[in-house]
């Protein structure tokens, strides 16, 4: 039965209410899960280990700029709070501890990192809702609140100890703030949008197109005339240039390795190093959907119709984005996740907007109706991926049966130096001393590696393949691997195995990710992500197919059966 006229604003609004509650705790567990599993992740180390190694050199100067500082320096305060607890506690006695304690086991600091990545995604939850409801009231909220939780490239990018969803997070309050400003036109307003622009900026440098909201506010937020329009620009510019400074100061210390950086990442977007990407097009219809950006389109007119000066801010950054992204011809899916909120709080305005055409009456049935329509098939995509993401990996798998059935300290060869599609093992001394060259002395000398528990090791192949056309197994343990997409460059040829047989070797372990044909399952192909982007009904679990070789050795007792 229809509630009264007087009852009717009141009963909508709590039920948007507990909408947008519900989206919240679902957009929360598909992030939450499996936040404590052990999965793997592309450049898994490199945030984590380049914010302990600033700890342990005492120095705020980066190891690189490709990116913005912004996250390292976050994570290093939050590894300087857990070294802080050690020392005090007397685990610690000095920072390379903290630095043995991370290559002993760095799963436990790969945990922090992951709980940084998910309080900035549930932010942005927040942030888009409140976006969107300026436009569009509590509906669109909690719509976009909804359209977000569900977001596939969100999801993904939100397990992964990553700069993109912290920085689409800046962009998306930098973008809030500036629809406040032109909404208030009080200058502190205005001030607090280009500081969050300039911070959006630190924290990953390619999400740059975030100033044009930043001078959409400023053009917007104050009285008409040319000479206030361009002092209130010049007043937000220098604001943002100022916090940038202040979060990334070392490009300007730096300059010339800033810009170096910068030319490398320009160089490396254009397609100058690979040209077998996928497209800007397939890959935004992958990760963020035709649902999500035919209502995004309808969310543009219906805010501009409604509000016109705050959608101009609202829809300035992910148009840009969108623009800079589509004309870049190396492009990894994970770089349109920093557009997912606003494009989330874009769709839920045009989910509202639809909802109040399609029945005024009974506004917000239509609008659930279309609500549920939109996300019913991104919200079973990211079930799916976040319950293959929490299976174990093949990978784990393989150095786990390695740790088990082959004595430590025998010698084995792997797949690839780049070591992606490796079993995952102990380092080993010589690895600690090619990735922590300054403290490696120091850190054998403190137990970082266990030198009854690791396996000194070859490789098959170089870095990026060099593969050597005469190689032999010399080792009796020798660790294939195969995968048709994902670090082709990996693959060791076929003569390899044909080698192993004519020496005698045998398959004494083989661990399946996969069945081919992988038909209809889409991966990054620049990415070594073993997850795919589309089809996870046709992948076991995470990693390559392994498959672990024993050679005859004199005197050997028979070798244990398959396992799978």
């Amino acid at each position: 039965m229809d509630a009264e006229p007087s009852q009717a604003p009141t009963a909508a609004r709590a039920w948007w209410r507990r909408v947008a509650w519900a989206a919240f705790l679902l957009g929360a567990l598909l992030r939450i899960h499996p936040l404590w599993h052990p999965y793997l992740q592309p450049e898994l180390e490199v945030p984590t280990g380049t914010a302990i190694a600033e700890i342990v050199r005492h120095d705020w100067r980066p190891l690189s700029l490709f990116h913005g500082t912004a996250f390292i320096y976050t994570l290093r305060v939050a590894y300087t709070a857990v070294y802080a607890v050690g020392y005090l506690s007397g685990r610690f006695k000095d920072r390379l501890d903290l630095l043995a304690a991370f290559v002993r086991d760095p799963f436990p600091f790969f945990v922090v990192g992951r709980l940084i990545v998910l309080a900035a995604s549930l932010l942005a939850l927040v942030l888009a809702g409140r976006a969107a409801g300026v436009v569009a009231g509590p509906p669109g909220a909690a719509c976009a609140i909804l359209l977000l939780a569900v977001s596939f490239i969100h999801v993904r990018e939100s397990h992964y100890v990553w700069y993109d969803v912290p920085a689409g997070t800046a962009v998306t309050l930098a973008t809030l703030l500036g629809m406040r400003a032109v909404r208030s036109g009080r200058r502190r307003d205005l001030v607090a949008t280009a500081v969050c622009g300039g911070v959006a900026l630190a924290t990953k440098h390619s999400v740059f197109p975030v100033l044009v909201p930043v001078a959409v506010a400023a053009a917007l937020a104050g009285e008409a005339g040319v000479v206030g329009c361009l002092r209130r620009l010049a007043g937000a510019a220098a604001v943002a240039v100022v916090a940038y400074a202040i979060v990334c100061p070392y490009s300007f210390l730096d300059f010339r390795g800033f810009l170096t950086a910068a030319w490398f990442t320009a160089g490396a977007t254009q397609g100058l190093v690979g040209s077998f990407a996928l497209p800007f097009r397939t890959l935004w219809w992958i990760v963020i959907g035709p649902a999500a950006t035919g209502l995004a389109l309808v969310g543009i007119a219906a805010a501009l119709r409604a509000r016109p000066r705050e959608a101009l801010v609202l829809v300035a950054f992910p148009l840009a984005y969108a623009a800079v992204l589509a004309g870049q011809g190396r492009l990894h899916a994970r770089y349109l996740a920093p557009a997912a909120p606003l494009v989330a709080a874009l769709a839920g305005i045009g989910t509202a907007a639809i909802g109040r055409l399609a029945s005024p009456r009974h506004a917000a049935v239509a609008t659930t109706l279309v609500l549920a329509a939109a996300t019913a098939i991104p919200a079973v995509r990211a079930a799916e991926y976040v319950r293959l993401l929490g299976r174990d990996d093949t990978r784990a798998l393989a150095g786990e049966w390695i740790r088990t059935h082959v004595p430590p300290g025998t010698r084995i060869t792997l797949p690839s130096a780049n070591g992606h599609p490796n079993p995952l093992l102990p380092l080993d001394e010589t690895t600690v001393r090619i990735a922590w060259r300054p403290w490696a002395d120091e850190l054998l000398a403190r137990g970082a590696v266990d030198r009854a528990a690791t396996y000194p090791r070859r490789y098959l192949g170089g870095v990026f393949g060099g593969f050597g056309p005469d190689w032999q197994p010399r080792d009796r343990y020798v660790v294939m691997t195969h995968h048709p997409v994902v670090v082709r460059s990996g693959e060791p040829p076929a003569v390899y195995r044909e080698r192993l047989e004519a020496a005698g070797g045998r398959i004494v372990a083989d661990f399946r990710g996969f069945e081919e044909p992988l038909d209809g399952v889409v991966y990054d192909p620049i990415d070594a992500n073993y997850v795919p982007l589309v089809g996870f009904d046709r992948i076991v679990r995470p990693g390559p197919n392994l498959t672990v070789w024993e050679l005859p050795a004199p005197d050997a007792a028979p070798p244990p059966a398959p396992a799978r």
